[in-house]
């Protein structure tokens, strides 16, 4: 049989290629079909971030259409549970508020493999569960298709398909995909073992691993160098949740869909950027893993140097992954490395609260007790290109602080020659927040109604809360698991993004650890080190505002 480039029904080309014996594979589309047979599995699936994230994302993602009929998601572990164990132990207690019918429905699709992360044996023994549950979908599928034909619920177009003909065989493609819900040290044992076993030969293999990708430049690049021997480049997804937050989502839109902003977005009109995420929990248990990355490493590095990027990056030429990232890797280039007199470190320690005692980040007993370890982290980038040079860009980051925030805001310059010499005319700034209570608004400035010439700062906002149904707001990961299945990358980060943002940051994380560097001292609930405020003051900027009435 001869087959040539030709439409699908997806209306993607499809191309062929000859093998030995005449045989032919098909060279596939990215996207996944509903039609296809599909295999998720997730490695660590006894964990948090399993049982509190992955499955009711994909349980979601099941329940609004978007999987099919022939899926399954198969949790992998050390721990030795049953599948019904897995369901009652770790998966009912965060699904719960959910209707039974739609649970047992997703249950169904719901299979279990206990096993090493560096045993071959226990990940032949997953492939040979996968090769079971295919052979089951397929019969499935089969079934459906069989019925399309017979009810006539195919197009002319389709019917003539290769993949869909009555005259050829019918053969579902075999999607694989591995999200890597697992600790550092064990990346890239079970990449390896994935890719020496568990690779599909008709269709897609996918592995996403989460952050950290790496300690610094060198362990990235050994990361991304271990994992590039068994996986092809275009197969592995780098996650940063927070890009699928639906505010950070808006970035693009926000900027690029309204023709308001584009003539504000550089450094004539802005003063400053500040990019903020606080939280109030300490470590809470997680000292192990914490204390040998810290809070820069955490957080900075990844997630608000990509929230950066969004914000300085150029207008793509079109909205494609690879335009998209492009234009966030110039960005990411033309930043300097950070300096030591720009940056301010700090620990919090403990406290009596209402009469309890917070434990310290070192009194954590699975924190050293000499840690030098920061919690607390702000530091000031400068981007050196025609648009935002001598803008200052300030990243805050810490843990056990006085309030839970995420936001980005944007000062722009004073008015010049101030008519209104009477008052205290306060600079304008657009406030992107991301959490908790999600919203846009501008601070300006605004006469009082009266006889008076009394001025004060108003708001001009838009919440989520009051325009959208808030149950609407999907989970970051809801979007990026999706986006995952149909090979959208745009919301995944690159090798040469993840190079250049260590290129950033290596440098300081050598330099404080090699001088020892001790972190500033800070109460639990607190603002932070007394540091920062002179950071601020050096670069003019003026301290987030508690707007908790948004």
């Amino acid at each position: 049989m001869v087959l040539s480039t030709k439409q699908s029904e997806r209306g993607k080309e499809i191309k062929f290629k000859e093998e030995e014996n005449n045989y032919t594979t098909m060279v596939f589309p990215k996207n996944v079909d509903k039609s296809d047979n599909m295999t998720i599995v997730i490695l660590g699936a006894s964990g948090d971030l399993a049982k509190r994230k992955l499955f009711p994302a994909l349980f979601t993602i099941f329940k609004e259409g978007f999987l099919g009929s022939a899926w399954r998601v198969i949790g992998y572990a050390r721990s030795n549970l049953t599948k019904q164990e897995l369901i009652d132990t770790h998966l009912l207690p965060f699904l719960k508020k959910h209707d039974k019918k739609d649970l047992d429905a997703f249950f169904e699709h719901v299979f279990y493999q206990a096993g090493q992360y560096d045993k071959e044996e226990d990940f032949q023994a997953l492939n040979k569960l996968m090769e079971q549950c295919e052979i089951e979908g397929e019969k499935i599928l089969e079934a459906e298709h069989k019925s399309q034909l017979e009810h006539k619920c195919l197009t002319d177009d389709e019917v003539f398909d290769d993949c869909k003909s009555p005259t050829a065989p019918f053969k579902p493609r075999r999607h694989r995909f591995f999200y890597l819900s697992l600790p550092p040290n064990v990346f890239l044992s079970s990449a390896s073992m994935l890719g020496r076993t568990c690779k599909s030969q008709t269709g897609y293999n996918r592995i996403v691993i989460e952050k950290p990708f790496g300690r610094d430049l060198i362990t990235f690049k050994k990361l991304s160098n271990g994992l590039s021997k068994v996986f092809g480049k275009d197969e592995i997804y780098r996650i940063d949740h927070y890009i699928g937050k639906e505010v950070v989502q808006n970035l693009l839109v926000l900027r690029f869909a309204n023709v308001i902003l584009e003539p504000l977005w550089n450094r004539n009109t802005i003063k400053s950027v500040q990019i903020i995420f606080k939280e109030e929990l300490g470590v809470e248990g997680r000292g192990g893993y914490f204390d040998s990355y810290g809070i820069i490493r955490d957080v900075a590095q990844n997630h608000l140097l990509q929230i950066l990027a969004l914000i300085a990056m150029e207008p793509p030429v079109t909205l494609s992954p690879t335009d998209i990232r492009n234009e966030k890797i110039k960005v990411l280039k033309s930043i300097e490395p950070v300096k030591m007199e720009d940056i301010v470190v700090g620990q919090y320690k403990g406290k009596v609260i209402n009469g309890e005692k917070v434990l310290g980040y070192r009194e954590d007993p699975s924190v050293a007790d000499d840690s030098i370890t920061p919690t607390y982290a702000a530091c000031v980038l400068k981007v050196k290109n025609r648009r935002w040079d001598g803008v200052p860009f300030f990243l805050e980051s810490g843990k056990a602080l006085d309030e839970r925030l995420a936001e980005i805001r944007i000062t722009f310059n004073e008015v010049p020659a101030n008519l209104y010499t009477h008052a205290v005319v306060s600079p304008n700034e657009l406030v992107i927040r991301i959490q908790p209570n999600e919203a846009i608004y501008f601070n300006i400035v605004n006469k009082v109604p009266g006889l008076g010439e009394k001025l004060s700062e108003s708001q001009l906002n838009f919440t989520y809360k009051t325009l959208y149904d808030a149950k609407k707001i999907p989970d970051a990961y809801e979007r990026l698991i999706l986006n995952m299945v149909q090979g959208d990358e745009s919301n995944f980060l690159s090798e040469d993004e993840l190079k250049y943002c260590w290129q950033i940051f290596d440098p300081i994380l050598h330099e404080l650890q090699e001088k020892l560097v001790q972190p500033e001292p800070y109460p639990f609930a607190s603002a932070g080190p007394t540091a920062v405020h002179y950071l601020r003051a050096r670069y003019g900027l003026v301290a987030s505002k508690n707007d908790s009435d948004l």
